[in-house]
């Protein structure tokens, strides 16, 4: 994503994203797509059925401290989402 052009903050902003669209699947009810297109909640929610509701936090709390601790002088965000993503 960084050799195609995209800021940190995007491709941060992005994987954010995606784990607030399996948060809210996680708990969803069969049918409902929490306001979501068909695609992207189906999408999430086969995605929630691999992590507990302790694991999306964790990984939602660690997208957030990334992109602060980033933006007050600590680890460059390219390097911290590279280490969150190998984490995964």
């Amino acid at each position: 994503a960084l050799v195609a052009g995209l800021s940190s903050e995007e491709i941060s902003g992005t994987l954010f994203w995606a784990v607030k669209n399996i948060a809210l699947m996680k708990n969803a009810k069969p049918g409902d797509d929490a306001g979501m297109s068909p695609f992207v909640a189906k999408k999430a929610r086969g995605f929630a059925t691999k992590y507990s509701e302790e694991e999306i936090t964790n990984l939602s709390r660690s997208l957030v401290t990334i992109y602060h601790e980033a933006h007050r002088g600590g680890e460059p965000m390219e390097i911290a989402i590279e280490r969150f993503i190998l984490a995964l």
